[in-house]
């Protein structure tokens, strides 16, 4: 096992909240889930990833049995997907991948990085740059409303401007994008969906529903 995971096993336990919680999902749960997290990326392909990859681009997924690739990742948490998501084959670092809308147009996915994956403010500019906004410091981000997600209150982002992402360098305005940021100690899990304004604006309520429904999948119930 990797060093740095091995420090990281020995953390203490979370708090119990971070925002507000508001989940059946027991929080020691959580906490138990973060540690097997720790397990499941003991290949450290994640932590090894380029930026690049780590923040957005899709890359080849890895053979099914290695450890800490896509397969485990998947195992690692569930969630139920709304109607008209069509499912993507998960990558290294989208756990979860749709494309929604006739043309596939907009699209969501569900992304987990070890530690503390830069912070919440880092990330949250990292997406309002994609939309060609400029960044917001640590006042704005408490202020902002957070929405369930695994069981905790993630900060919510609901942007709109000009998408410029990895994998659509080409400018695409009128967009809008509407995103969860999570981060604990041990792991941050992310939820970003992003598209055309109109499309997005339909999804709304299946986004909030997605998150609610992200939760520790087979590897921590035993399935």
């Amino acid at each position: 096992m990797h060093n740095r995971f091995a420090r990281l096993l020995l953390l203490p336990a979370l708090p119990v909240a971070l925002v507000g919680c508001d989940s059946a999902i027991d929080d020691e749960v959580v906490v138990e889930t973060e540690r097997e997290f720790i397990v499941a990326l003991d290949s450290g392909s994640v932590l090894d990833a380029s930026p690049e990859d780590r923040f957005g681009r899709r890359v080849a997924a890895p053979p099914q049995d290695q450890p800490g690739g896509a397969a485990s990742m998947s195992e690692l948490f569930a969630w139920d997907a709304p109607p008209g998501w069509v499912a993507q084959e998960p990558s290294q670092m989208r756990v979860a991948d749709f494309r929604i809308g006739e043309d596939g147009g907009t699209e969501c996915y569900l992304a987990v990085l070890s530690g503390g994956g830069g912070g919440v403010e880092a990330n949250l500019n990292r997406w309002r740059q994609q939309m060609g906004l400029d960044p917001v410091g640590a006042e704005e981000v408490a202020a902002m409303p957070t929405i369930p997600f695994l069981g905790r209150q993630a900060v919510y982002v609901d942007l709109a401007g000009t998408y410029t992402g990895l994998r659509e360098p080409a400018p695409q305005p009128g967009s809008r994008m509407l995103g969860a940021i999570l981060a604990t100690d041990t792991f941050s899990i992310f939820a970003k969906l992003v598209g055309p304004a109109g499309q997005v604006d339909r999804e709304v309520e299946n986004f909030a529903a997605f998150c609610r429904s992200v939760r520790p999948g087979s590897m921590r119930s035993g399935n």
